[in-house]
C-alpha cells in the first residue's frame, strides 16, 4: 500500500478516535488539537513512516514532527484521554491494515 493511502487511513482512525476532523486539528493550537496531531504522528512513525514523509503530508516541518513525537509519551502519561484515543486509533489502524493484508492473500 502506498504511503499516502496509509496516511489517509491513519487520519481516518485518528478522526474517529478523537472526534475531530483532520482540517480542524491541523489548524488549531488548543491542547486537544495538538493531542490529535501527536497521536497521528506517533501512529505513523510506529508504522515506519519517515519524518520527511510526515512533514510532506501534514505540512509541518520535520522539527515540528519530531517535537510532536517526542512529547507524545508525556502527553499520554498525564492525560488518560490521550492514552485512550491513541489506543483506539492504534487498534482501528492495525485491524484495518490486517484486514487489507488478508484480502490480498
Amino acid at each position: 500500500m502506498f504511503s499516502k493511502n496509509i496516511f489517509d487511513l491513519a487520519v481516518n482512525c485518528v478522526e474517529s478516535a478523537i472526534g475531530i476532523p483532520y482540517e480542524a486539528f491541523m489548524s488549531a493550537k488548543k491542547a486537544r488539537y495538538v493531542d490529535a496531531r501527536s497521536i497521528l504522528v506517533r501512529l505513523l512513525k510506529d508504522y515506519g513512516m519517515s519524518e520527511q514523509e510526515l512533514a510532506t503530508y501534514m505540512g509541518i516541518s520535520q522539527q515540528g514532527i519530531n517535537k510532536l513525537f517526542n512529547n507524545h509519551n508525556l502527553r499520554m502519561r498525564f492525560s488518560p484521554m490521550v492514552r485512550r484515543c491513541y489506543e483506539s486509533a492504534y487498534n482501528d489502524f492495525t485491524t484495518t491494515l490486517q484486514r487489507i493484508h488478508n484480502s490480498y492473500n
